[in-house]
């Protein structure tokens, strides 16, 4: 037998002290790095947006009735606390904080079980922090996953740190935490289950009392999910977990793989501890012992060295995986800087919709729900006519109308909003109900409706939006410390007054009514609606009705237009090319430089001699933001 001499002890005691405070400053300090990151690099108000639209809107509501329906449900104690920190993202400090501290239970917990051998209890902790944390940065939302994780590996923790010797009592201790663990975190406590299963078999080599546990684990959930919250079987196994079809709906296929990841990281990284260590003390025990001394006898500050290392080496890999995260991200239509175009518009940021989408055309990558949003923040800014071809074009990108995405809760939030510009509120109310029914009381979504009541001078049915959402925690925590982060508007008075006087006085049903149509009849209501204007003449430049537009030039001067914009311009000019001259330009000229560039464009198509594709590529650098090159190829010319 190896015997370890005092200074032996001395310098393992040392070594250990000085790791134990390494991994005190690295625990604090990395869930401080978290903060920070989630705080300036993601961005949970990004995360916030996206809720109701593309991911379930977390519903909370203060009071004890919304407490006592939420948590009588399977789940319902994660869902409320969900709810709670969730509500949280609609300001970015406060939703890294609310990361940072659901991240830093989940650690805790991974901790807190009794895993074999330090370092490996050291750095399993971290990985389900870096898995989740690279979820958010895909603007996925795993917040009741991780508070169900944190729940259940927290339990097991706390139950593993007593060695009962009765078998009743760690029976009825068992049966008792996973009751409670199945009413508050749904089938999410089945890693509860899995952890207690593994501690039983392999730790304590009790096999017997380990089939016990599984059949009492899975008799408390059939039995409590059939019987007591009469739920289907599939949600009996499945709801809450990364694997419930709901949540499938939710999460891209790679934010999945991750959360599947996240969610058997500790059962696995425990079972295989202790199969570890089990192999290992029966096999080579004393070789163990010798090794630990003669390494001890080496040096002991090399073997800080080599910690402190292999820390850093962690820290790298985990940095990696979040820029990895990110690129993945990049490339997706939950891009940030498409989420940005999104909320800037919903804020009625036009400016900085602008800027989102020229930041995208400059990476070369576009989406048409950005492209939706630039065309509307150009209108309300008077630039539609003169910038709408610096984005690539068409109908559904100018209206957000396609057959694909009728129905989906984007469609109802993109093409509401439009039509509360344009001043079409009864559309405008019906697609923003439909989202109420769908996602529930969301602060936009009330603040919309209590908006079109009052413009349609319904004060009561106003008040009772104006109650609802003075309820929501969101909202106020956004009037507090961010107004208008929420979605909410502060419209002045005078486009309120604008916006009453353009609503129709004759409703129409929008499915059967061309868009031309409907933009004719809000200029023939208000003949000052300046966005019905351009979004009737984008129509007709996307549809190729030069001569339309020339014969709309009538309004121009009564909308307060001093010259023809760019694009109204092109468009006459071919116009007067397909009628040899015959056009009425009403007394307006086109800017010279418009002309020479028409005659570049066409000079050079007719010397040409390459194909259609060829010559579009070679005239797209020079050409592809104007109107001539759409008319020309019957596509945007830019991104080629």
């Amino acid at each position: 037998m190896v015997r370890l001499g005092r200074m032996d002890i001395r310098m393992e005691m040392e070594g250990n002290r000085f790791l134990r405070r390494l991994d005190r400053w690295m625990a604090w300090g990395l869930l401080a790095a978290l903060f920070v990151y989630a705080w300036f690099r993601i961005g949970p108000d990004l995360i916030y947006f996206t809720f109701g639209t593309y991911s379930r809107y977390p519903q909370h509501e203060p009071g004890w009735a919304f407490f006592a329906k939420t948590v009588s449900l399977s789940g319902g104690l994660v869902l409320y606390v969900g709810g709670i920190l969730s509500q949280l993202f609609v300001v970015p400090w406060l939703g890294a904080g609310a990361m940072a501290f659901t991240t830093g239970l989940v650690y805790a917990a991974v901790r807190g079980l009794p895993l074999h051998w330090g370092g490996l209890r050291r750095w399993a902790g971290w990985a389900p922090v870096i898995l989740l944390m690279m979820i958010w940065q895909q603007y996925d939302h795993p917040m009741n996953l991780a508070v169900g994780l944190a729940m259940n590996l927290g339990m097991a923790a706390l139950l593993l740190q007593f060695r009962w010797p009765v078998r009743p009592i760690r029976m009825a201790a068992f049966v008792a935490a996973m009751g409670l663990l199945t009413w508050w975190t749904a089938a999410i406590s089945a890693i509860f289950a899995l952890v207690m299963v593994l501690d039983a078999v392999l730790a304590r080599r009790r096999i017997l009392e380990g089939i016990f546990l599984v059949l009492s684990a899975a008799g408390l959930m059939w039995g409590l999910g059939v019987w007591v919250f009469c739920q289907e079987p599939m949600d009996v196994w499945l709801r809450l977990t990364p694997f419930h079809p709901a949540a499938q709906g939710e999460l891209t296929e790679f934010s999945r793989r991750l959360a599947t990841a996240a969610f058997f990281f500790a059962p696995m990284a425990f079972g295989l501890s202790e199969l570890a260590y089990w192999i290992w003390n029966r096999i080579k025990p004393k070789a163990a012992l010798k090794s630990r001394g003669q390494a001890i006898r080496s040096s002991g500050w090399r073997r800080i060295a080599v910690s402190v290392a292999w820390r850093i080496g962690f820290v790298a890999a985990a940095g990696w995986g979040l820029r990895y995260s990110h690129q993945v991200n990049d490339i997706s239509d939950m891009n940030p800087l498409v989420l940005r175009a999104g909320q800037a518009v919903r804020m009625e940021d036009w400016q900085r919709a602008v800027d989102a989408a020229m930041e995208l055309k400059r990476r070369g990558i576009f989406f048409q729900s950005v492209n939706h949003d630039a065309d509307r923040a150009l209108a309300q800014m008077g630039q539609l006519g003169d910038r709408m071809f610096e984005f690539p074009q068409d109908l559904s990108a100018l209206l957000y109308y396609n057959i694909q995405d009728e129905g989906s809760v984007v469609w109802f939030d993109k093409y509401g909003g439009l039509m509360f510009d344009l001043g079409y509120m009864n559309s405008a109310e019906h697609m923003t109900t439909e989202i109420l029914e769908l996602e529930g009381p969301m602060p936009h979504v009330l603040d919309r409706l209590a908006w079109i009541a009052r413009i349609k001078r319904q004060d009561a049915a106003a008040r009772v939006f104006e109650t609802v959402l003075s309820r929501q925690i969101a909202h106020r925590l956004a009037q507090a410390l961010r107004p208008g982060a929420d979605g909410t508007l502060d419209i002045p008075d005078q486009r309120l007054d604008q916006l009453t006087q353009c609503m129709p006085t004759q409703d129409r049903e929008i499915r059967d009514t061309a868009p031309d149509e409907l933009m004719l009849t809000l200029l023939a209501n208000q003949p000052k609606n300046r966005m019905a204007f351009d979004y009737l003449m984008a129509y007709y430049l996307l549809t190729f009705q030069q001569d339309k537009v020339v014969s709309q030039f009538y309004r121009l001067k009564e909308l307060g237009f001093q010259r023809i914009p760019r694009h109204y311009a092109e468009a006459a000019l071919i116009a007067r090319d397909k009628t040899r001259g015959q056009i009425d330009m009403q007394g307006w000229q086109i800017d010279p430089e418009i002309e020479k560039q028409y005659r570049a464009i066409t000079g050079r198509a007719k010397e040409s001699r390459m194909d259609r594709r060829k010559m579009a590529e070679a005239l797209a650098p020079e050409f592809g933001n104007s109107y001539f090159f759409y008319s020309m190829f019957h596509a945007s010319g830019v991104g080629r």
